[in-house]
Formats: C-alpha cells, sequence, structure tokens
C-alpha cells in the first residue's frame, strides 16, 4: 500500500480527476503530512509521499475583483437575508458560510464600532477562535437594518436553521448557499465568477490594503501577511490606470511630493505680500509667515517663530506636517 511509487501513483490519479489545482495540491500535502506521522512513529518505514512534488496553484487565474458596482447590482435584487450575507462577505471580509453563518448579534459593539468574528476554521488553533474587526460604514448600515428586521429572540445575525444544516456530515456545504447565490448573482445579469465566496472576502482585503499596513488587514481578515499576499490581494484595473495617469495617491512618498509641491505653490503666491511690519512673509502650512532669521520671540535666548521652534517651523514647510503653536 505504501510502497515505492505509491505517492507518483496517487499523484496522476488525482490530475485524470475534475479537481482544480488547489485541489489537487491540498490533498498531496495531506498524505504527505498524514504519512509523515506515521513514519515518525515507526508505523511504516519509509514516506512514500516525500519526494512527490506538489503542483503550485495559479492563484491569480481564479481570483476575480468585485467592484462596488457590481455589489450594488447584487444588493438591488437580494432578500434582506442575502443583503447582509453579501455585506458581510464583501463589506466585512468575513468567510462564508462558516463565519457568516456563526455570528450572532452578541458579538457586535455598537458603542466602539468593533466586531467580534466567530472562526469555526481556525478555532482548533489557540489563540484563533475569534477575531476583532472595526464595524465598517459600509457594513453596520446594513447590520443596522437587519436588526430592526431581525424576528423576536432571533439570536445569529443570518436568521433559518443554517447551523443545523452544517451539522451534518457534508458540513457546511449542506447549507447550499453557493446554489442560491448563483442564482442572484445571474438574475443581477452578472456572470458567475471563480470561488464565489473567496473573491467577495478577497476583494474586500484588496481594498483594505490600499489604506492600512498589511499586517493590520491579515490580522483582521485572520491569517499571516504571507497568505494575504499569496492569496487576498489583487491587481485591479484602477492600479494600472492610477499608474498611467501618475495619480498614484495611495503612496507615501506621491502624498509627501504632493504637500511640497502644495507649499511650494503656495509660497509662491504670497511671497511678495508684506506683513505688518513691511516684511515679506510666505504662507506656510502651519500658519505662520516666513520671518527672517533673527527674529527673537523665544524664551531662554531660543528663536522661534510665533512659538513655534525652527526645527518644527522647516518640518511644516518641508513635509507638511502639523505643528501646535502653544499660544
Amino acid at each position: 500500500m505504501c510502497g515505492p511509487g505509491t505517492g507518483d501513483q496517487f499523484k496522476a490519479w488525482l490530475l485524470t480527476q475534475d479537481l482544480a489545482p488547489a485541489t489537487v495540491a491540498k490533498r498531496l500535502s495531506f498524505a504527505r503530512t498524514f504519512l509523515h506521522v506515521a513514519r515518525k512513529h515507526k508505523l511504516i518505514e519509509v514516506n512514500p509521499f516525500c519526494e512527490v512534488k506538489i503542483p503550485t496553484a495559479n492563484v491569480a487565474a481564479r481570483q476575480r475583483f468585485i467592484d462596488r458596482d457590481m455589489v450594488q447590482r447584487l444588493l438591488d435584487h437580494a432578500t434582506p437575508t442575502w443583503r447582509m450575507i453579501i455585506a458581510l462577505a464583501r463589506f466585512g471580509g468575513l468567510r462564508c458560510p462558516s463565519e457568516v453563518l456563526s455570528l450572532e448579534w452578541r458579538h457586535i459593539d455598537w458603542e466602539r464600532g468593533r466586531l467580534t468574528v466567530p472562526s469555526p476554521k481556525t478555532d482548533r488553533y489557540d489563540g484563533k477562535e475569534s477575531r476583532t474587526i472595526p464595524l465598517f460604514p459600509e457594513l453596520r448600515m446594513h447590520l443596522e437594518e437587519a436588526l430592526e428586521l431581525a424576528e423576536k429572540g432571533q439570536t445569529h445575525v443570518i436568521g433559518g436553521n443554517h447551523l443545523v444544516k452544517a451539522s451534518r456530515a457534508t458540513g457546511w456545504k449542506s447549507c447550499n448557499l453557493r446554489t442560491s447565490f448563483g442564482k442572484l448573482i445571474k438574475r443581477a445579469g452578472l456572470e458567475p465568477w471563480p470561488r464565489l465566496f473567496h473573491n467577495l472576502r478577497s476583494s474586500r482585503e484588496t481594498e483594505l490594503l490600499e489604506r492600512f499596513p498589511v499586517h493590520v488587514v491579515a490580522l483582521w481578515m485572520g491569517h499571516d501577511a504571507k497568505v494575504s499576499l499569496k492569496h487576498y490581494a489583487q491587481t485591479t484595473d484602477e492600479h494600472f490606470e492610477r499608474a498611467a495617469s501618475g495619480a498614484e495617491s495611495g503612496s507615501p512618498n506621491a502624498q509627501n511630493q504632493a504637500q511640497r509641491v502644495d507649499v511650494g505653490n503656495r509660497m509662491e503666491v504670497t511671497k511678495d505680500s508684506p506683513n505688518d511690519n513691511g516684511v515679506a512673509s510666505y504662507a506656510t502650512p502651519c500658519g505662520l509667515p516666513q520671518l527672517p532669521a533673527d527674529t527673537d520671540s523665544g524664551e531662554g535666548g531660543i528663536r522661534t517663530r510665533g512659538g513655534v521652534s525652527p526645527t518644527q517651523h522647516f518640518q511644516c514647510c518641508t513635509f507638511g506636517r502639523s505643528v501646535t503653536s502653544p499660544t
């Protein structure tokens, strides 16, 4: 059963089945790990999968960015329950169906603007039973609507007997959300995309990576940064358009450059306008005039400009950093 060549034979058989490359890779990985433990406990002498090359799945081929216009078309054709399912997956980045159907009203902290997401997929790991994410404005809107429509005594955000179905042998597949979602996509006049729910979550993560550091986004999504970049982050048409037009607004360097240009423009416009003392002044981001260097209004012999030190003034004028005058 576990003789030489068994691993290669199993791999060859998997490749003849109608399976996604990622599924083939996962099953080979499971077999290798299982037999590694068996060899470690001396139940077998050799792991026939130890030298089997596991194919790398082409993740990009199955990625699709589901933009806001597409989401709105779905919401326009959805029932209240499906609006909430879509919002949790697309705007909250929750795994569907497991995390979406496990979410309860008690997990929402309305005052602090936070949402505790139970994670059945990772709850077997210590400290991974749940995670906390922000209560994003677009998600909060749908949650408030769902709360108003919730039946009396309803504990879960998504009502129904989904958790009962999930306890069957096929697990979360028994909830059969994929079939219903596929019909909704067609009603909205859209073409179904690969990995229907995963790409909703991936699209949300791609948006968040534009605004927040990768380690923060990965924490919110419930995986590490390496997984985030490999399996979730996408390159969209907007990235190409921004780069081609030079509008790289998401780059910190571009933001600093824009601030310096803006400062320079304002100084150029106002540099010939005399102040009350008849001295030419310059408009600066901190709102203070660019006074001559010999202006001394500080204490202890330290020159300041309106209560702001020369170092602070330089940072403000050069990099657009805000400073507070201790007046």
